[in-house]
């Protein structure tokens, strides 16, 4: 019998995975809420692109899933879920088509080998409003003066800097959205 695969072991080989797979600048980011705490994304690769990977580990359930997809969905570029045996065949009946998947086994050495099965393509639900509840409110106002929108910033609150960001430009602000998270110190602990 093979051994049962927890997110630790998958997670630690996934990052090793990772780690050779971008070469130019990325940053590595594990445990990412995003969408006003809605849903938190495992591993997320900062990139030229926002790569979300969702593990499902043998002793996870694919009850949330859905859920989870819909606001991966809207935050991100690009979507894997990364997961065993166990949940493969279920997860390529609930992946919509743009969606990755990396499946993660035991091998001979005791470690876990993630293989590619399907590539991910860019995510048609990318949306401003719910992306942008991922952002901390200095960032949020540091993309509003960077659009040189007019009014009060620092009255406002986080959700009204959201409701005036959100009708700007989509292609604008997925690019302020990439560069505020990009460049998010996450080693602070201190919300701002």
């Amino acid at each position: 019998m093979s051994k049962m695969l927890r997110d630790i072991d998958i997670r630690q080989s996934l990052i090793e995975h990772l780690t050779t797979r971008f070469k130019s600048e990325y940053k590595l980011v594990e445990e990412l809420s995003i969408s006003d705490k809605r849903a938190r994304a495992d591993v997320v690769v900062l990139a030229k692109s926002l790569f979300n990977y969702e593990i499902k580990s043998d002793v996870d359930s694919l009850s949330r899933f859905t859920t989870q997809m819909f606001f991966y969905d809207r935050v991100f570029e690009r979507n894997f879920i990364v997961t065993t045996d166990k949940h493969l065949a279920k997860a390529i009946e609930l992946l919509p088509s743009h969606w990755g998947l990396l499946s993660a086994s035991p091998n001979r050495q005791g470690s876990v080998k993630i293989k590619t099965i399907k590539a991910a393509k860019m995510s048609p639900h990318w949306e401003p409003a719910t992306a942008l509840f991922t952002l901390w409110k200095s960032e949020l106002i540091d993309i509003y003066e960077e659009l040189k929108l007019t009014g009060p910033t620092k009255s406002l609150s986080r959700e009204q800097l959201i409701e005036e960001i959100s009708t700007s430009s989509k292609r604008g602000l997925k690019q302020s959205f990439k560069k505020a998270l990009t460049t998010r110190d996450f080693t602070s602990s201190l919300r701002k």
